[in-house]
């Protein structure tokens, strides 16, 4: 818990802008309770306050970007929930970008949405004509009394 910083809520995620560094990484030790298939590439993010009925952490799972995930834990380490927060496919293909925020509100509301634009590429990496889409996906949830995260299913919407 010690790697853990504590956050304030509000509080808002730039997938990103997320920077994992040495200080924050868990090692096996650590992370007895966080199972992952890269248990040596899992990182600290954060601690959300009140910490009176159980523990809300963010951890952040290794892909081509860091994605965090929100587990809760009771106050005798056992898991009671688990999700992953974001909903895009933040990357680096060709024809692809995207801008993916996490907002987790004062009363554990969680709205996750990943503006993104993506064209099809030719075998050569170039932008093919006319197959530019720009939309939005999102979700949105809570973190419940008892410690259980529930959300919606991920939504697509054409902007």
């Amino acid at each position: 818990m010690k790697k853990f910083k504590f956050l304030s809520l509000p509080l808002t995620i730039k997938t990103l802008d997320i920077t994992a560094d040495s200080s924050q990484k868990l090692n096996s030790k650590d992370n007895v309770f966080i199972k992952s298939e890269y248990p040596d590439e899992i990182y600290a993010y954060g601690i959300l306050p009140d910490t009176t009925d159980f523990y809300k952490i963010i951890w952040l799972q290794p892909a081509e970007i860091e994605v965090p995930v929100l587990t809760t834990f009771s106050k005798t380490g056992k898991k009671i929930s688990e999700k992953y927060l974001g909903v895009g496919g933040c990357g680096s293909d060709c024809g692809f970008s995207c801008a993916e925020f996490i907002t987790i509100s004062q009363d554990l509301t969680i709205f996750s949405r990943d503006s993104i634009t993506s064209s099809d590429c030719d075998t050569a990496g170039n932008l093919k004509p006319n197959t530019t889409k720009k939309y939005i996906r999102f979700e949105n949830g809570s973190v419940l009394k008892n410690g259980k995260i529930k959300m919606s299913k991920i939504s697509e919407k054409p902007i």
